[in-house]
């Protein structure tokens, strides 16, 4: 019972490891696609203003 608890508990940390490294991706695309737009759009205000 003991062994089954704690391979439970240790499946339960690496899906938790698992959810944290995909958030960490999540976040950085999500930053990259921010920073993306952010860029075409002062691209295309500046071809506005010219």
């Amino acid at each position: 019972m003991l062994k089954f608890d704690l391979g439970l508990r240790s499946s339960n940390l690496k899906k938790f490891y698992h959810l944290k490294i995909f958030l960490k991706i999540l976040l950085l695309v999500v930053e990259i696609c921010q920073r993306t737009i952010h860029y075409y759009f002062l691209k295309c205000d500046q071809n506005y203003y010219l």
